[in-house]
């Protein structure tokens, strides 16, 4: 794999393509030696008067799409696009689990757990309704701790949701499932609402980590909520947050979230960061065995694509769904957009997981954005990642999760060199796969898909 100008060179497993990132299209070459031949008239922009004609206009193609790289500004997209379209509530910095990876302190919240009130709940969907200007449809999210500790504040956010005639709203919820009940349950079948309910495996890897304060195990207690939703016909995901020493089990895990009924399965990575150091503290040689073994099982499941399946689950869909709906920014999520989350004093923060660090606070629900700190954030987010501007994966990895490289004071740090390598390499398997799909079972990716990227074949 190797990189000039707006083109990467992918040559592996039999195939020699070379992918336009600026331009998301995929260039088939055929043959090593055109591949080393192309790489060579780019890097030195000469052309030898040995060319045959169809070398020739392949090169004139590529001349001419070649894009100089571009600074990305966070803030000028953020700017640009100020009508909010939703809004995350933690209407519980409190949990009734201590879970032992929990970012709250083991669910704990440094002893001063909160709940949020009404009247801060019911300000924080007037700041999202008078943001959201021509949206329709908008998003409230429930996020805790555990929400449904908070129960009456969210019926009464979804009576205050009915209120707006003039916009629609859907909700969706994280949920350790230990306090479903029949009145919630109830409550959830009458109004539009996705529910995730958090599970990490079978009851010898869910209870590793998920406990209640007494230390005994909660995995009982979810399967019966699961029970309980299915036995009332409704829909959910499953999510887990998976432990490093069960990552040889990842796809047996899947096979059981979905054997219980889930509509959908999640796999979230375990990191337990310290706020406070200047290194990039999330272990690289776990990330290192977890992805090989997610390459593997991509690789098995693109197999099962080629030969006409249609998996429940791929791995890395996040990256193959951002080469084929591919957009010319560099924020992946709805930081500081969609995802803004009101944390229980009505603060503002970039998402949940920048709830309680300190410097992360942009604004208030009673007195919006403060503009120039949020210029400040991205413009700090900017300044440790312009090594991305020249980057072949920029669109798709997106620099990853800014909340990976935050620390205190509003600051953030660069991704590990390490890291980036990993990263690079999935995304280079990643398009590898599109190319073999589009080529050897194209209908596969309209079951999968929206649109495509362009393949052309010189």
């Amino acid at each position: 794999m190797k990189q000039v100008l707006n083109y990467v060179f992918i040559n592996n497993q039999g195939s020699h393509i070379i992918y336009d990132y600026e331009n998301n299209i995929i260039y088939n070459t055929f043959s090593q030696e055109n591949s080393d031949l192309m790489f060579g008239l780019l890097s030195k922009g000469l052309i030898p008067d040995t060319l045959n004609t169809r070398q020739l206009e392949f090169y004139n193609i590529l001349n001419d799409r070649k894009i100089e790289p571009k600074n990305f500004s966070s803030y000028e997209l953020l700017a640009s696009a100020d009508n909010v379209r939703g809004v995350t509530l933690m209407l519980a910095q409190d949990c009734n689990l201590r879970c032992s990876y929990c970012y709250g302190q083991e669910g704990n919240y440094n002893d001063t757990p909160q709940l949020m009130s009404k009247k801060t709940a019911e300000e924080a969907i007037n700041y999202l309704v008078n943001r959201s200007k021509g949206n329709e449809l908008l998003q409230v999210t429930f996020f805790g701790g555990e929400p449904l500790l908070n129960f009456d504040v969210l019926k009464h956010v979804v009576l205050i949701c009915e209120k707006f005639k003039n916009k629609k709203f859907h909700f969706s919820i994280t949920t350790n499932g230990t306090l479903l009940s029949g009145e919630i349950v109830d409550f959830f079948k009458k109004i539009p609402i996705s529910i995730m309910v958090s599970l990490d495996g079978e009851k010898t890897i869910h209870d590793k980590h998920r406990k209640y304060a007494n230390g005994k195990g909660t995995h009982n207690d979810v399967i019966n909520a699961i029970n309980l939703l299915k036995e009332n016909n409704l829909s959910f995901a499953l999510r887990a947050t998976f432990d490093h020493e069960y990552v040889s089990l990842m796809e047996h895990n899947i096979d059981y979230m979905f054997g219980l009924g889930a509509t959908n399965a999640y796999i979230s990575r375990l990191s337990n960061y310290d706020i406070d150091s200047n290194e990039f503290d999330i272990n690289v040689k776990d990330i290192f065995t977890e992805w090989q073994y997610r390459i593997d099982y991509f690789n098995r499941t693109i197999a099962k694509i080629l030969n006409g399946e249609i998996p429940k689950y791929i791995p890395f869909y996040n990256l193959f769904d951002r080469l084929i709906n591919a957009t010319t920014d560099m924020i992946g999520c709805g930081i500081f957009k969609s995802s803004t989350t009101v944390s229980c004093d009505g603060s503002l923060y970039p998402c949940h997981r920048f709830v309680g660090i300190e410097g992360f606070q942009y604004g208030h629900i009673k007195t919006g954005v403060k503009t120039e700190k949020l210029k400040t954030l991205c413009n700090n987010f900017d300044s440790v990642s312009t090594k991305c501007v020249n980057c072949f994966a920029k669109y798709i990895c997106k620099r990853a999760c800014a909340r990976d490289i935050a620390k205190n004071n509003g600051f953030f740090i660069t991704y590990d060199e390490n890291y980036c390598n990993i990263m690079k390499e999935a995304i280079s398997i990643v398009i590898l796969a599109y190319y073999k799909i589009r080529n050897s079972n194209p209908s596969a990716l309209e079951k999968i898909t929206r649109q495509q990227p362009t393949v052309q074949t010189i």
